[in-house]
């Protein structure tokens, strides 16, 4: 018995000395929250969830993640980033992935930038680890919940991304997709009818320029989607999506500007995206402030957008206003409260009501 024990203790410490010198890392985010919404003006079947109810991820994703580095010496190491999302409140895995958030590969060299390789969020997703476009020019980082305005791209498979060294206090992010979804039916082809890197599969391309200088901080990005080919129609044409913006820190608030251009940018329909007859040209602004306050801090913003959507003019106009208060260093309560107003030509306006109150715990 003793012997087995010695065994056991020898087992787990060459295991502990391996995670060790791999540097790697377990951590996360809990959070639940109390969420209402209510949605006036739409069919009762596509108001979506209305009323009150707990909710996973009211204002941080819930999630789950492994990362580890390696220093290789002579300035290079090699890291990893795998991370997955799941509902708080039931214990499911969000979507159809272990690792659907991000599961990257980087080496990386002080002199020359790093490279990355695998699923990770475009510039202008709101995801990920090069999530530069909506991390520097938007207060809430991708919008309040549904108080949003502005238009996002997405987390993409089968993705290099470089990036930069700093020089004069500025990066150059350029990322390439073959093909952007592996799991899914993406844009509203089969996803086993796309060949990875053939015109006939999705794909995804940018280019972006983040940094600053003291107190301010700017950012310009371009991305394309490449729609495939097998989606005939008049707006089977690539998708691009310019953003520009920034933030500048005055010590009592930071305030951030965001404006944004975008052509024949696929509408959503169901869970798929449907490129053959639908698709958005139009602008988007966002002015927002982060405010500290009573131990705190006030995070602010309005969204608005005019957009052509297959020849019907829309316009959407939101704001909401968020508190967010540090119980410890991994603890935080938080509360909501917004209001949007969504025009389509001949017909009603659509107005979306939004409050919440939740806890975030990190580990």
């Amino acid at each position: 018995m003793f012997k087995k024990s010695l065994a056991a203790v020898a087992v787990l410490g060459a295991f502990a000395a391996n995670t060790m010198a791999a540097d790697v890392t377990i951590y996360g985010i809990a959070d639940f929250g109390f969420l209402y919404t209510n949605v006036e003006g739409v069919a009762a079947a596509d108001a979506g969830d209305e009323g009150l109810r707990l909710d996973s991820g009211v204002n941080s994703a819930s999630r789950f993640g492994l990362k580890g580095t390696e220093d290789l010496g002579n300035g290079y190491k090699v890291s990893f980033n795998l991370e997955n999302e799941f509902n708080a409140d039931d214990g499911t895995l969000e979507g159809d992935r272990l690792f659907n958030r991000e599961a990257i590969l980087t080496v990386a060299n002080d002199n020359w930038g790093s490279l990355s390789f695998g699923r990770t969020g475009g510039i202008g997703s709101a995801a990920g680890s090069y999530d530069v476009a909506f991390g520097i020019a938007d207060a809430f980082d991708g919008g309040d919940g549904e108080i949003f305005g502005m238009w996002t791209t997405s987390r993409i498979d089968n993705s290099i991304t470089y990036m930069s060294p700093a020089v004069a206090g500025f990066q150059v992010v350029a990322q390439y997709s073959f093909k952007v979804d592996n799991v899914t039916n993406a844009f509203g082809v089969q996803s086993d009818a796309q060949r990875e890197g053939h015109d006939d599969s999705v794909r995804y391309a940018s280019f972006g320029v983040a940094g600053g200088v003291g107190a301010l901080q700017l950012v310009a990005g371009y991305e394309q989607i490449m729609k495939p080919a097998a989606a005939a129609g008049a707006e089977n044409k690539d998708a691009k999506v310019v953003t520009v913006g920034g933030n500048y820190d005055f010590g009592v608030a930071k305030l951030f500007a965001a404006a944004q251009y975008v052509e024949n940018i696929p509408v959503l329909d169901g869970e798929n995206i449907d490129l053959t007859g639908k698709a958005v040209d139009g602008t988007a602004y966002h002015l927002g402030a982060q405010i500290p306050a009573a131990g705190g801090t006030v995070t602010t913003g309005i969204y608005w957008n005019e957009a052509e959507n297959n020849g019907t003019d829309t316009d959407y106009i939101g704001g909401s206003v968020k508190y967010e208060y540090p119980l410890s260093a991994r603890t935080t309560v938080y509360s909501s409260v917004g209001y949007a107003v969504a025009g389509e030509d001949n017909k009603d306006d659509v107005k979306t009501t939004q409050a919440y109150l939740g806890l975030t715990h990190t580990f």
